[in-house]
């Protein structure tokens, strides 16, 4: 892997900012040795590789929040759903139009309602 990324990856979650991972990203995340003491999920094919180098390999839903149809179009490519909050830039309707599965007026609306969403693992 080229270093100068694995350096930025490892820098970048160390910072304390966070991180997301689609496909075999966590692949970069073991070899930026910045997955030991963490929970993450993944194509299961990674699992061995994840718990290895320390992490906890769970399988999991993944949804992605975004208020944008942007948001929902980049997600519905990488093959994850999306839950909308709208912030002021667009309205439900767009959201739900651009293939949002909930559309939710606040954080706190959201919070309230996760588990009744189309994309609750429960």
């Amino acid at each position: 892997m080229d270093e100068n990324a694995v350096r930025f990856v490892r820098q970048f979650v160390e910072s304390g900012k966070p991180a997301a991972v689609i496909c075999h990203g966590p692949w970069m995340l073991v070899e930026a040795d910045v997955v030991r003491g963490r929970t993450l999920t993944s194509f299961p094919s990674l699992k061995a590789d994840i718990r290895n180098a320390g992490g906890n390999w769970v399988e999991e839903v993944v949804v992605m929040v975004g208020d944008t149809p942007w948001d929902v179009e980049a997600a519905r490519r990488a093959g994850v759903g999306t839950i909308c909050v709208i912030t002021g830039g667009f309205s439900r309707q767009e959201l739900e139009e651009a293939g949002a599965a909930a559309v939710f007026e606040s954080v706190d609306e959201l919070r309230q309602n996760l588990a009744k969403t189309p994309l609750s693992s429960s």
